[in-house]
């Protein structure tokens, strides 16, 4: 299963790529609505993350205006849940 880190740089490198963000103002807690990502570029997002990480995800429940690190957790959580269903 991938690390926390390797997802938050999944993360970053994803929103710098799609939308050309500065990642040098960008970190764990910043909201994806103050760098302009709508619930439409949310699930663009998304979607590069599961190439990017290899894995399909399955239940996201993210909040309104989620954060850089309330995203990392629930793809940590779908990741968890995914594992769990694997293994029993």
């Amino acid at each position: 299963m991938a690390k926390m880190e390797d997802i938050m740089a999944a993360v970053k490198a994803a929103v710098s790529r799609r939308f050309g963000f500065d990642m040098q103002t960008f970190d764990e807690e910043t909201r994806l609505g103050d760098v302009g990502v709508d619930s439409l570029l949310m699930m663009d997002l998304l979607l590069d993350l599961e190439v990017e990480l290899d894995f399909r995800m399955e239940n996201l429940d993210l909040p309104h205006n989620p954060s850089a690190r309330e995203v990392v957790a629930a793809i940590m959580l779908d990741l968890e849940r995914q594992s769990k269903a694997e293994a029993g």
